[in-house]
């Protein structure tokens, strides 16, 4: 699939665009299509970069969920000293 590059005629018109494009999500038959604003090479290494952070942060999350809710969490005696200092 390639990207499809268009041109529309005011900035309001993008934005628009840009705002409606998430309505997509909830049609079935639309939901391999995404709206983008045009990224120069660095906005677009930049907003890469974004993504996994917040991935790797919503894995980590989930993976502290399950611990917590199947009860697999465990507490290290490094972390009972470090409390106790922080309260004396």
């Amino acid at each position: 699939m390639r990207p499809l590059l268009i041109q529309l005629g005011s900035e309001d018109n993008a934005a628009e665009l840009l705002h409606s494009s998430r309505e997509l999500r909830r049609i079935d038959i639309c939901k391999g299509i995404y709206i983008n604003r045009d990224l120069t090479p660095a906005e677009a290494e930049a907003a890469y970069l974004l993504r996994q952070k917040r991935r790797e942060r919503h894995d980590r999350l989930q993976a502290t969920t399950e611990a917590v809710r199947t009860g697999s969490t465990t507490v290290h005696p490094s972390d009972n000293m470090d409390r106790s200092a922080d309260s004396v």
